[in-house]
């Protein structure tokens, strides 16, 4: 008897977890927002420190190398390649109260309340971009990168400021936009 009511017992306690287990519904995971590329996190064989600072990613460069920014779609794969847009900055600022990046520094923000950085590498002579201010997003892909060369014979710590653009196929990401790259000689 006692066996019995621990085999009802227990088959009681089967079905009751079955019966929980099933009727559970499933989270669908689909992304649902509009299409838009940003700056990811990507450490290489070259890169040799990148962090996230002040609104933007940070990686440091030796000179005379060629690497890779990654950038990384942020929606469902497309099933055609995606041209992508970036330019180069001459400056851009970190507002500490809003910890937002801009370009111009808004009316009323004085001195110590922002970080200025501007780009100190010359084109030609500090870097070269692989392609012209465009990248691709292969079909059926979640990255795509901006190839680099760097060939830094001027000194040590020169910045390039990079900003992706929105194109016609796809937007871009406020909080990842933008990107500071150190040459190191």
């Amino acid at each position: 008897m006692k066996d019995m009511k621990k085999n009802i017992f227990l088959i009681a306690v089967c079905a009751l977890l079955v019966s929980l287990s099933s009727s559970c519904k499933e989270d669908e995971l689909t992304y649902t927002g509009s299409a838009v590329i940003e700056f990811s996190p990507y450490k290489s064989q070259t890169i040799n420190v990148q962090e996230f600072d002040d609104g933007h990613f940070i990686s440091e460069f030796d000179a005379e190398t060629r690497d890779s920014i990654m950038v990384s779609l942020v929606a469902p794969h497309f099933s055609k390649d995606i041209t992508c847009k970036f330019e180069v900055l001459d400056v851009f600022y970190y507002i500490f109260e809003t910890g937002k990046i801009v370009t111009e520094l808004p009316d009323g923000i004085t001195e110590g309340e922002y970080d200025e950085y501007e780009t100190t590498a010359v084109e030609g002579e500090d870097f070269n971009f692989v392609t012209d201010r465009e990248f691709t997003i292969p079909a059926n892909s979640s990255f795509g990168f901006i190839d680099i060369e760097t060939s830094n014979t001027t000194g040590d710590g020169l910045e390039l400021l990079l900003m992706l653009v929105p194109s016609n196929d796809i937007g871009v990401s406020e909080n990842y936009k933008y990107y500071r790259l150190e040459i190191d000689n």
